[in-house]
């Protein structure tokens, strides 16, 4: 059991941060005290749960662009619960940000074909290459973008871990 052992969420690369713990109680056990959560009006946390999914949000009240979730999957073992989490940002945002990253991608091959035919044919490419290297920033720029939000989410993503903590150990 790692229970001592905090999430890392200062990897380099990762922007949702993914994580697997072993917990001693039962998935039943855990989804009773969700249940409990969810009905006990002094716990602050947005709490839902379908099957063996859990998803913990910040409350609205704290909630900004950066504030991260968390969703736990529960996969019963002979004794206890292997947990299967993932920190990431608001699905909503998740989806625009990966949206965005496609469009970019998908502007950048254009580029890169029509540049490529215009250079086979003798023409000019260098406004292609340009727009190219522009997109190349824009994808730079996005990825420290995320990473700061993430950072300035840290605070938060520790509550949910303590959260998550309480809830299974």
């Amino acid at each position: 059991m790692n229970a001592d052992k905090p999430i890392n969420i200062e990897e380099p690369i990762e922007l949702r941060v993914r994580f697997t713990k072993f917990s001693d109680k039962s998935s039943s056990e855990i989804l009773e005290q969700v249940s409990r959560w969810k009905k006990d009006t002094s716990f602050k946390y947005p709490i839902k749960h379908i099957d063996e999914h859990i998803w913990i949000q910040i409350p609205k009240s704290q909630k900004k662009m950066h504030s991260p979730h968390l969703h736990l999957e529960l996969f019963p073992k002979n004794k206890g619960t292997e947990v299967s989490g993932l920190f990431g940002p608001d699905p909503s945002l998740w989806t625009m940000f990966m949206f965005l990253h496609f469009f970019l991608a998908l502007l950048f091959i254009i580029l890169g074909i029509w540049g490529y035919s215009s250079w086979s044919l003798g023409k000019d490419f260098l406004p292609q290459l340009a727009v190219m290297l522009v997109i190349g920033l824009i994808w730079m720029g996005l990825y420290f973008f995320a990473r700061y939000n993430r950072n300035k989410g840290k605070s938060q993503a520790i509550e949910l871990d303590q959260i998550m903590r309480k809830l299974l150990y």
